[in-house]
Formats: structure tokens, C-alpha cells, sequence
């Protein structure tokens, strides 16, 4: 999450590792989990399927093809969650410069179809190209 506090925050991922480091400790044995959340395949997985079920439940089970993929639009903030798991399924990614990612450090590590100054620009970015409007 984007902010101006200078130090870097901890999030889920030093509770895992801390639950990793407790667990081991512990009993002796790795712990074996599952990530689901940006940009874990699972959560792409996921959310493809809601979107079938949504435009057409008799077609839910048909795998879709990389062209209907591509007109499905990941909006974020952050290019390490949502840019890298949107592009790695095929979804198109909108980058906004409202959170996250600040233009100052550089190009994003993971390059979104397009990058835009906030939400607004993002949908609009995402219609003119899906439907040409």
C-alpha cells in the first residue's frame, strides 16, 4: 500500500515467514502451505471462473482463449501483485500512479499494458481498447 512514511511495513509475507520460522522451530518439519492473493495462479484461477459463470453459465467449464484473456483488465497499483499476476495469465494490466508504484523509482519491474495517472484513465484506457470507444 502506497503511502510517505519512509520505512518500509511489514506485510503478509513476513507473517508467513514468521509462522514458517515458529512452525520449524517447533516440530522440526517444514510447514506446508498454499499462497492464494495477487499473483498467485489460484487467485487468476479464480477469478476467471467467476467472470464465466457470470457471462455465461452454460459455457462455464470451456477454457477461454488468449484473445478473450486479453479483454479482461487487472487495475492496480502495485507491479510485484497486480501487474505480474494479470500479465502472467493473460489478462491485460493498468498500472495507476496513485498507490504503489511512484514513477521516481524507475520503469515498473513488471510492464503493465498500460500505465495511467489514476482509475479513470485506466477504464478509459481499457474501453477504447476492448471496444474501440
Amino acid at each position: 500500500w502506497g503511502n510517505d512514511f519512509p520505512v518500509v511495513r511489514y506485510g503478509q509475507g513476513a507473517f508467513r515467514v514468521a509462522c514458517e520460522a515458529i512452525y520449524e522451530a517447533t516440530t522440526g518439519r517444514k510447514l506446508e502451505y498454499t499462497v492464494f492473493g495477487k499473483p498467485e495462479r489460484l487467485t487468476y484461477e479464480y477469478a476467471e471462473a467467476v467472470l464465466r459463470e457470470q457471462i455465461d453459465p452454460a459455457d462455464v467449464d470451456r477454457e477461454w482463449t488468449a484473445e478473450e484473456r486479453a479483454n479482461v483488465w487487472m487495475i492496480g497499483d502495485n507491479p510485484a501483485a497486480d501487474i505480474k499476476g494479470a500479465n502472467d495469465w493473460g489478462f491485460s494490466s493498468a498500472l495507476v500512479r496513485t498507490g504503489v508504484y511512484r514513477d521516481v523509482e524507475g520503469p515498473p519491474a513488471h510492464r503493465p499494458t498500460v500505465l495511467v495517472d489514476d482509475v479513470e484513465q485506466a477504464v478509459k484506457a481499457a474501453m477504447k481498447r476492448v471496444w474501440g470507444c
